[in-house]
């Protein structure tokens, strides 16, 4: 369907005079890592939007994907494993702190608006693009 949909903008076939923020919503996701609480990553990469055109006049939906803390048998994790979602007691809180200072950078009324999205379990990357999109209006 991407590609279909690529070509026939390519083709000019899919015209949309509208502004890109009425048809866009970008959407970011983040997860525990060992730089959080630091926002400099996220800060980063939402730099980056001025270098595509109209990206900046998007809405923003940042999602923070859960972790796990305990193991199987409720015993807390004493070394994080990040790509895996495992987080130790001291990264769990270090991630909440960060996801509280997202939560005071949102900014739901705005135009465009920041809006973040904390997610109670650990979705992955996939499942967690997948509970944005719940949130979202825009058709793309």
């Amino acid at each position: 369907l991407l590609w279909r949909l690529r070509g026939a903008v390519l083709a000019g076939k899919l015209k949309d005079e509208r502004p890109l923020r009425e048809r866009l919503t970008v959407i970011l996701t983040t997860s525990a890592i060992g730089r959080h609480p630091s926002t400099d990553l996220l800060d980063e990469v939402m730099a980056s939007f001025q270098l595509a055109e109209g990206i900046r006049e998007c809405d923003l939906l940042i999602v923070c994907d859960g972790c796990r803390t305990v193991d199987e048998r409720g015993q807390p994790y004493v070394q994080s494993k990040f790509r895996a979602g495992i987080a130790d007691a001291a990264s769990a809180a270090n991630y909440e702190t960060y996801k509280a200072t997202l939560r005071q950078r949102a900014a739901p009324d705005a135009v465009p608006a920041v809006r973040v999205l904390e997610l109670e379990t650990r979705h992955g990357f996939g499942f967690a693009v997948r509970a944005a999109l719940d949130h979202v209006k825009t058709p793309y």
